[in-house]
């Protein structure tokens, strides 16, 4: 949240614009870990989950 008001106090034109690009990359990346671990946890469950 600090970052995000950072980026919000700033006076450039740019500013609102590169804020609304971060918090959506921060989202697609939120999104990437959830799925990537529900795929692990469902690997894990069937017992597939074998490293060695």
């Amino acid at each position: 949240m600090a970052h995000q008001s950072q980026h919000l106090s700033g006076d450039k034109p740019h500013c609102l614009r590169l804020f609304r690009y971060e918090m959506e990359w921060a989202h697609i990346l939120k999104n990437i870990y959830a799925m990537t671990d529900r795929i692990a946890k469902i690997q894990l469950d069937r017992g597939d989950g074998d490293l060695a």
